[in-house]
């Protein structure tokens, strides 16, 4: 669980402490110990192996790449079903280190090697990736290596990863915003940052009434939710901040929001709630999710385009670099999006008609 070395078993003092809980334990060596969970990971692989293959459904696979902190990348694959008793299940089937760049040939031979390996290909249903240039190339060769064992020769065999356009969306209309709410995250900043100062804030809070138990929070340049949730908290404890200031103009007064700032901040806000929101029903792990891809989906879409119409600048401006990477995705996934919406017998093609026609 904490990711402690096999070694930890010989370290004087871990050994010390076992014998005063009992003296008699049998202690094993970081060999043994290593030996004993590889043998249990084998037996479980086994048994994995012997359920995949009495298996009467499809299997859909989710891959992704990262890197560690010792600038080592490594390479997930799971492996996505219904069981019999249709309760949705999920295996990682391989979990390794990639040596090289991850291009997109390299990332299709592996794949390819762990579905075979786990005799899969003839199940092979659907493959969930990032958009990233390399996973098309990816996919792409997938497909055409393996086209009659897929269904409808592949033509939904890859799936964008919802989320990530979400967020390519969400970031691109955040960094046309530029200083719209520096004053906002340069006040959050130096209160997080100072015990003090942290402690004079919390104190204006209660002054005004508010509750300190929520947090104040500081945003990730690469997370954009991590932006609105920042935007979100700022605007609660709004009255805090201008107590603040009032006390310590000093320090705070420069960077102080204007009511202008705070307005801005508001509006933006209100449009980032609906891609966050959207965002936690996407992201859910125990419930299927796919049936209300397309009406979500066709929301933001919608919402876009109302707020490309918008007379508040600040919102146009955002929402126009918005429009384009939403369009370039919608072309390449309503289709799909569609069929999942048709599949669930409370839609069926009464939704997909009226979101079309909006």
């Amino acid at each position: 669980m904490h990711e402690y070395p096999f070694s930890i078993t010989q370290h004087k003092y871990f050994v010390k402490f076992i014998k005063s809980l009992r003296p008699s334990f049998p202690m094993k060596s970081r060999v043994t110990v290593r030996k004993e969970i590889m043998d249990l990971y084998l037996e479980e692989k086994n048994l994995l192996y012997a359920q995949f293959n009495k298996l009467s459904c499809r299997v859909s696979f989710t891959m992704d790449t990262w890197t560690s902190n010792q600038n080592k990348s490594y390479l997930c694959v799971t492996a996505h079903w219904i069981d019999d008793n249709w309760n949705m299940q999920k295996r990682i089937i391989n979990f390794m280190h990639v040596e090289g760049s991850h291009g997109g040939i390299k990332l299709s031979d592996t794949f390819f090697a762990n579905v075979l390996n786990w005799n899969l290909d003839k199940k092979m249903f659907a493959l969930s990736l990032d958009n990233a240039a390399a996973n098309k190339v990816a996919v792409d060769i997938v497909v055409q290596n393996a086209k009659e064992l897929l269904v409808c020769d592949g033509k939904f065999f890859h799936v964008r990863c919802a989320n990530h356009i979400l967020n390519l969306v969400a970031r691109d209309g955040l960094s046309c915003l530029g200083n719209v709410i520096g004053n906002i995250r340069q006040f959050v900043t130096i209160i997080k940052r100072s015990p003090l100062q942290f402690e004079a804030f919390e104190k204006c809070a209660k002054e005004c009434g508010l509750d300190t138990k929520k947090a104040l929070s500081l945003d990730v340049a690469t997370r954009w939710n991590s932006t609105y949730i920042m935007i979100r908290d700022a605007i609660y404890y709004k009255d805090a901040f201008d107590r603040l200031a009032k006390k310590d103009k000093e320090r705070y007064d420069f960077i102080n929001p204007s009511s202008t700032d705070w307005l801005n901040a508001t509006n933006i806000s209100k449009c980032l709630k609906k891609f966050y929101d959207v965002t936690l029903l996407f992201s859910g792990t125990s419930y299927p999710t796919a049936n209300h891809f397309f009406r979500k989906f066709s929301e933001i879409k919608m919402t876009i385009v109302r707020w490309c119409e918008s007379r508040d600048m600040i919102i146009c401006s955002m929402t126009f670099s918005m429009r384009e990477k939403f369009e370039k995705y919608w072309e390449m996934n309503n289709l799909a999006l569609a069929v999942r919406a048709f599949l669930d017998p409370r839609y069926k093609y009464w939704m997909v008609e009226l979101y079309l026609s909006k």
